[in-house]
């Protein structure tokens, strides 16, 4: 019989599995009542989620006391339910009225921040919706603000965009370096369209697809607009957030290596294989075959034309199967 020497470890049972699908949301964090929210006025400062132990989502938060007055950036969390209020008041209101899905809690974004996870994993995707604030902003105007549509500025000054306004989101994936690795742009409001009926401001949530960013270890935020002065933008920069889906992949504790050395890992391109001859299998994180090749003492894999994530490779040897985990950047 063959030893298999590697363990999956997952809620305190031995599991063979490559994946295993969760979503992290905000209806864990507590509020005090009804139409409330949570800004980090108490200086607790970044906050994490999980779900079920698979791993988490450290969200960050910065509140700053100045004699100009108080102001928060990164990630709030809130409840709030007004869809009609204009203003800066209603900063911490999603203008769907409600999380995702009708859920209570959701989280708000401003102007920049960054989310952490505890563990790289694949990231499937995210739920976006406008808050109040920014979309009546958009719709309305105000002193700073223009029309979203109109030719002209907050001051009713031609601006040179004739009327095909925007403004949009990049989602940017980071890797464990907290680098930028890819990103997804997302319109939370298009003035742009030939047909004038076509344009929108998102007032629902929208679930969008990240599936191409492969594995993540966080996720950053960049703001466009077409309303810009002096290089600044002048539409209100919020949006609110919720059901971060991923597919994460179980931790591998490797018992024994059988003499196998594997390197480098991380991958970019050549994976090199040393140890005793036998036989070599690549697998996706789905235990998915890729390829199978015999083994010589020294061998090599080109995972130049593999996307980035997570793969195994396992080595038949006599009695023994070693598998070790790959990431390929």
């Amino acid at each position: 019989m063959k030893k298999l020497l590697f363990s999956f470890v997952f809620a305190g049972t031995t599991a063979l599995s490559f994946g295993q699908q969760f979503n992290i949301d905000f209806e864990s964090l507590v509020l005090p009542q009804i139409d409330t929210f949570y800004n980090g006025a108490d200086l607790g400062g970044d906050f994490t989620l999980s779900n079920g132990g698979l791993n988490a989502a450290t969200f960050s938060n910065t509140f700053t006391t100045s004699q100009w007055g108080d102001y928060w950036n990164g990630f709030s969390y809130s409840n709030m339910t007004d869809v009609v209020t204009a203003g800066f008041e209603n900063q911490y209101s999603a203008y769907a009225g409600s999380g995702a899905n009708g859920s209570a809690v959701y989280g708000v974004f401003y102007p920049e921040g960054v989310i952490t996870l505890q563990g790289p994993a694949q990231m499937d995707s995210i739920k976006i919706t406008n808050t109040t604030y920014a979309a009546l902003t958009m719709l309305n105007g105000n002193a700073f603000s223009k029309v979203f549509g109109s030719p002209n500025d907050a001051q009713g000054t031609p601006d040179g965009t004739n009327g095909e306004d925007f403004l949009r989101v990049w989602i940017i994936a980071l890797d464990g370096a907290m680098a930028h690795t890819d990103s997804v742009e997302f319109y939370l409001a298009d003035y742009r369209f030939a047909d004038n009926s076509q344009d929108y401001i998102v007032n629902n949530w929208v679930n969008v697809d990240l599936s191409s960013f492969g594995f993540v270890s966080g996720l950053t935020f960049r703001f466009e607009s077409s309303d810009m002065s002096f290089g600044y933008i002048n539409t209100p920069t919020y949006f609110a957030l919720d059901d971060l889906h991923f597919t994460n992949v179980l931790n591998v504790e490797e018992i024994a290596a059988g003499g196998v050395s594997i390197y480098p890992n991380p991958v970019s391109d050549i994976l090199k294989i040393v140890g005793p001859e036998g036989e070599i299998t690549l697998l996706d994180v789905e235990g998915k075959e890729l390829l199978k090749t015999a083994h010589k003492q020294q061998s090599t894999l080109d995972f130049s034309g593999f996307n980035p994530g997570i793969y195994f490779v396992r080595v038949n040897h006599n009695e023994e199967v070693t598998i070790h985990k790959i990431v390929k950047q």
